[in-house]
């Protein structure tokens, strides 16, 4: 199972927090290959886009390191049993 907590989701003219769960995780590809688990690419990250159906997700995402001044975007697909959000 993943679990991602986003702050600041653009609902219409509102932001909004959200929870998604993705249960039975089968396979995570980011930008084309097949990796074991979603780990943080660095200490932020900002979801760029993000699409999802009962059971696929896909977003992408820029990762930032503010240490080291430098950002790095990923395309990720997870396929998965299912997919839930919570807006909060």
């Amino acid at each position: 199972m993943i679990i991602l907590e986003l702050e600041g989701v653009h609902l219409g003219d509102e932001l909004r927090n959200a929870s998604i769960r993705l249960t039975g995780v089968k396979t995570i590809i980011r930008d084309g290959m097949a990796i074991d688990d979603m780990a943080w690419e660095c200490e932020a990250g900002e979801v760029l886009t993000l699409k999802h159906t009962q059971d696929t997700f896909h977003l992408i995402v820029e990762w930032t390191d503010f240490k080291k001044h430098q950002s790095q975007t990923h395309s990720y697909k997870i396929e998965c049993d299912s997919v839930d959000v919570e807006i909060h």
